[in-house]
């Protein structure tokens, strides 16, 4: 198993990053602790990043969506962000309600994973369940758009 890593993920507004590998073997997590650091303001795009496990062929996605409202200010290091599920069946996307809300700079334990046909997405102490049969070779993404999204103890992994 690999070391876990910082990945500090910055994006102007219209724009993204992301770190994306394939996740071999049958059993997948994706981990770590995520804290947004600053949100930007840029025309009607929302500060937001992805943490998904999906499969290959795109058809079925389990995933941690972080949501902010459009900042007051250019460059903002307060406020709040807001937790949802994220959850695509035979490529129909599902967006969940939100289950947490935290202040921009607090940093939070998270996990995606795939066990079986099972995904499970934890945010904090908080758990939600899912069917999702990930195949073989599924794709492990972290991404942000429109902030500054630090994600660390970062740790993907397949057994």
């Amino acid at each position: 198993m690999a070391e876990p890593f910082v990945f500090d993920c910055d994006a102007r507004g219209g724009h993204f990053t992301k770190l994306q590998t394939v996740a071999a073997g049958t059993d997948h997590i994706l981990q770590g602790n995520v804290a947004a650091r600053q949100l930007y303001k840029e025309g009607e795009w929302l500060p937001t990043a992805l943490i998904s496990l999906t499969s290959a062929d795109r058809k079925q996605q389990v995933a941690i969506r972080i949501l902010a409202d459009i900042p007051d200010k250019d460059e903002q290091r307060e406020g709040a962000i807001f937790f949802a599920t994220r959850h695509v069946i035979d490529g129909k996307g599902e967006d969940g309600e939100t289950f947490a809300s935290i202040p921009v700079g607090t940093s939070v334990p998270f996990s995606v994973s795939a066990t079986g046909n099972d995904g499970v997405i934890k945010i904090g102490d908080m758990e939600k369940r899912f069917a999702f049969a990930p195949g073989d070779k599924p794709v492990a993404m972290v991404a942000c758009s429109t902030g500054e999204f630090v994600f660390t103890e970062l740790e993907i992994s397949a057994g």
